[in-house]
């Protein structure tokens, strides 16, 4: 019959080993979900930052949009037709951008981002409508020149442009960080499976 010496030291062994097992287990854990938490944080970053940039882009299209409407409203150019293509592709920025932001907003703010797209497809069919044009004669090639008749009401591109930006919020919000796992977290995981194993 064996010696109770070599059960106490056989369940002394398998329960350090089976702790150690046990500690091994928890610290990888832990560090899956820690690399887990910090991977989508940095997804999150990353999209933050685009959704930043794109904002920035549109913001600035819409500006330039406006002010290339406003001068060129002002009076008759000899250039006219250089004009409204100008404007044109203004608006198709300004649509472009809008377009790309709301894909990284919520539906309400996406909803917005995509009115000031239409928006400002209509202000450039406005200026085109109201727009009249004639042959004008330059030192080296023949221009469209003319005026426009009316000019554009911004009511409405000015009102979904300010709702859109004070819908985007500027900053996300932080990721929860995760404790990390000590030493001590193992040693105390290890105890308990050597508690368990003598008291079998």
């Amino acid at each position: 019959m064996p010696d109770p010496a070599f059960w106490t030291t056989l369940i002394s062994t398998s329960g350090a080993l089976l702790g150690g097992i046990g500690g091994v287990l928890i610290s990888h854990r832990s560090t899956l979900r820690r690399d887990l938490a910090q991977e989508e944080q940095r997804h999150r970053d990353r999209r933050l930052t685009a959704r930043e940039e794109t904002h920035q882009r549109m913001l600035a299209a819409a500006a330039t949009l406006r002010v290339e409407l406003e001068i060129t409203c002002q009076r008759q150019w000899r250039d006219m037709d250089i004009r409204v293509l100008t404007i044109q592709q203004h608006a198709v920025s300004v649509g472009v951008e809008a377009t790309q932001l709301a894909m990284y907003l919520p539906k309400p703010s996406a909803t917005l981002a995509r009115s000031l797209a239409t928006a400002a497809s209509a202000l450039a069919a406005e200026v085109v409508k109201n727009t009249e044009m004639g042959h004008v004669n330059g030192p080296e090639m023949q221009y469209l020149g003319g005026f426009v008749k009316a000019a554009p009401d911004f009511r409405e591109f000015d009102r979904i442009l300010d709702e859109l930006c004070t819908s985007v919020a500027p900053e996300a919000a932080p990721a929860k960080e995760l404790e990390p796992v000590t030493q001590a977290d193992v040693q105390r995981s290890g105890s308990r499976w050597t508690r368990r194993a003598r008291s079998r």
